[in-house]
């Protein structure tokens, strides 16, 4: 099978892997030097729409006591806010085309606004797409979730017997079923500009710790969540 000098038949299929992704990106660099090269950034749309969505570069290294403003290719500048050593920015993009955009490092640091970390009560996000409420006394649920661009539509159901955003599951353990809405939760905000708002909310599902990161961003219906829990 041709396989002898080369070891087993998936250390054959991990180097064909290597060698076909060292390709792909090989080309992709030549196609685009000027990605994240200097003091641009190039923007590539690969679907046949046009494109306005908040896309984030990372400014490693670059941005020591300094803040950026970024402008279009006609000159006019575009909106973004840094966060850390990441540059968030609104871009719009062609079909199946690219957009370029000029970054100025300039002197001095913008800082965000914060609340730093919370236990209980209740804590609201929002933006020009939604104005999501959490209810940390009951585990960090979505008490309210209103659609803007829905005419102010309210998801949430408040009398459903179970609440939006809860973790429930039948523990034997314990002989019932648990909710993460029995014990508090806090809320951490992790970043919160004209673009992008990020909180973390910790709490217990019995005697699991579980940690749900919530997103928003402007312009986008999307409500991103990435939830963990420690088994």
């Amino acid at each position: 099978n041709g396989l002898k000098n080369y070891g087993t038949w998936a250390d054959a299929i991990k180097q064909w892997t290597d060698v076909t992704q060292a390709a792909s990106e090989a080309v992709i660099s030549g196609s685009m030097p000027t990605a994240t090269s200097g003091n641009a950034v190039r923007v590539v749309n690969t679907q046949g729409i046009a494109r306005t969505e908040v896309v984030k570069v990372s400014l490693a290294g670059r941005l020591a006591n300094k803040t950026v403003r970024l402008y279009d290719n006609r000159g006019a500048k575009v909106e973004s806010a840094v966060h850390g050593e990441e540059l968030y920015f609104e871009a719009t993009v062609p079909p199946f085309g690219y957009a370029t955009y000029k970054m100025e490092f300039i002197d001095g640091v913008v800082s965000e606004s914060s609340a730093g970390e919370m236990r209980g009560g209740e804590y609201t996000i929002e933006n020009d797409v939604y104005s999501i409420t959490f209810d940390l006394d009951r585990g960090g649920v979505a008490k309210s979730i209103v659609a803007k661009h829905c005419g102010g539509k309210e998801y949430v159901d408040a009398g459903s017997e179970y609440l939006f955003g809860e973790m429930r599951g039948y523990f034997y353990n314990k002989g019932r079923f648990v909710s993460s809405r029995e014990r508090e939760a806090t809320l951490k905000v992790l970043i919160d500009n004209a673009l992008v708002k990020q909180v973390q909310i910790e709490g217990y599902i019995a005697e699991h710790p579980y940690t749900k990161v919530i997103t928003i961003t402007k312009g986008s219906e999307l409500i991103d969540v990435n939830p963990t829990i420690d088994w």
